[in-house]
């Protein structure tokens, strides 16, 4: 199985560890652990700041926008990402293909497993990838999420729930045919919402093959948000976004939410359901599955499943890989009764609405980097980005026609970092806050424009007054037509 960076039965094993940081997002302070803050409408100018939940910093987090947060008509709200518009154009017919997959009791008898499966979904997308392992081409297994996924705290990197679930992947598909296999992407930051998940979706989803210098698109996405999102308007939104963004990728991936939860109780699982209902794919719930448990005194969440408030220890990271071998038991059991025909089409009315979906990353090469320098980075997921280094002032600056506009940075409990101004048209926006009480150089992601109609707009970021000999990092820029 190549690693990148960033119904019938067969046997395999399960065994995993991990565990996981928690970022804080946002610039603003940190709330109570597992509880979403209040919203906060930007009226007069119409824009909002995307200050994210953690699971364990959960940051104010922005309010409803001018859209609202009920069902409606796509009208005036088209999705405009290239990736929708590539597969628009591709064949949605898809064969009835299937595979071979046998689990052991231990995990189909198991009522515990037997309740994470909140859903099988739409098969269709799954038939075309269970087409090409029958062909003898490998996949591509890509999993987005926060800390949980990354693994930060697991003793190896490939014992995190995301690691064994993909070799579990790897294994099987090989024994279906011998050339088939899985490419595995671990795009897990810790303690990050959906928010820097869409920003970030559209590169950090590709298996970059060194052998073939080719950038491989996801066939696979699996989606882990539900501890690190808050359930506020905005949140809402943002998740749907990236749900919509993501099966709207060129290759048509199979699209797979995992609900994890806090020991509070805490997870964003409801509307989150209630979108993966909306767009019908699969879903599988950690939190169906162990509440019951530890409220029959069977199990407790620290210690038989988790190491402290969130993150799994060896034996939750073992069964959330479970839970993933059980899904794929039904999807081929389904599968193999009842196969999809055709891809659907997406819905044209959203759940609570997809303004972001078609949000593009600003390239660093077409930005004037002023006294910023292009460097490379270490900092997890993102391997670049631009640094201030305490010489000179001069304002990165880009221009573009877009409505909305997010930037993602690095912040430190650290006082040689400071605070980075971003000017829009020749007016001050906001202030990208550098140093935070609570950093650790963690990603932080500012909503920084959220108009309506887009317009052309000339961008320009540099540090602010008194922090001129300040240090600064900037991960990341997208912005929606």
């Amino acid at each position: 199985m190549k690693k990148g960076k960033s119904g019938n039965m067969k046997k395999v094993l399960a065994c995993v560890v991990a565990g996981m940081m928690i970022f804080q997002t946002g610039c603003s302070n940190a709330g109570n652990k597992g509880e979403p803050a209040e919203s906060s409408v930007d009226s007069e100018e119409n824009t909002d700041s995307a200050k994210d939940n953690a699971a364990d910093n959960n940051s104010e987090n922005a309010g409803a926008d001018a859209y609202g947060n009920t069902e409606g008509s796509i009208e005036g709200n088209a999705d405009s990402s290239t990736e929708g518009n590539a597969a628009a154009e591709d064949s949605l017919k898809v064969p009835a293909a299937n595979i071979d997959i046998e689990l052991d009791g231990s995990v189909t008898d198991s009522e515990m497993v037997k309740r994470s499966l909140v859903s099988i979904g739409n098969t269709a997308r799954l038939q075309r990838v269970f087409d090409k392992i029958n062909n003898g081409e490998k996949i591509t297994v890509s999993y987005l999420g926060g800390s949980i996924t990354q693994g930060m705290n697991a003793t190896k990197s490939e014992l995190c729930y995301a690691g064994v679930s993909s070799a579990w992947l790897d294994e099987v598909f090989a024994k279906n045919n011998s050339a088939s296999g899985v490419n595995y992407v671990n795009a897990g930051i810790p303690g990050t919402p959906s928010t820097l998940g869409l920003l970030r979706s559209t590169k950090q989803l590709l298996f970059e093959d060194t052998e073939s210098g080719e950038s491989l698109e996801p066939d696979i996405v699996f989606i882990e948000f539900a501890v690190n999102d808050g359930t506020d308007p905005q949140s809402k939104v943002m998740y749907e976004s990236l749900v919509r963004k993501t099966l709207s990728r060129e290759k048509h991936p199979a699209v797979i939410l995992i609900f994890t939860v806090l020991e509070n109780g805490y997870s964003a699982q409801d509307h989150m359901k209630e979108i993966g209902e909306h767009y019908d794919v699969g879903m599988i719930s950690v939190k169906d599955a162990i509440t019951p448990e530890i409220e029959a005194g069977r199990m407790n969440f620290s210690g038989d499943y988790a190491s402290d408030e969130a993150h799994p220890n060896n034996v939750g990271h073992a069964l959330i890989a479970d839970f993933i071998k059980y899904y794929f038991d039904k999807a081929a059991e389904r599968i193999g009764e009842k196969p999809e025909e055709e891809i659907p089409e997406l819905p044209e009315k959203w759940k609570y609405g997809f303004y972001y979906s078609g949000i593009k990353n600003i390239e660093l090469a077409e930005i004037e980097n002023g006294s910023f320098e292009r460097k490379d980075i270490d900092c997890v997921t993102y391997k670049e980005g631009y640094v201030h280094e305490k010489t000179g002032n001069e304002p990165m600056t880009f221009t573009g026609d877009f409505s909305k506009l997010l930037i993602a940075y690095r912040q430190y409990k650290n006082e040689n970092y400071g605070a980075a101004e971003v000017i829009i048209d020749g007016k001050h926006k906001c202030n990208l806050e550098g140093y935070s009480a609570d950093g650790w150089g963690n990603v932080a992601t500012e909503l920084v424009l959220n108009d309506v109609a887009k317009k052309e707009h000339t961008v320009e970021i540099k540090m602010k007054e008194g922090d001129e000999e300040k240090e600064f990092v900037l991960l990341d820029i997208g912005v929606c037509e």
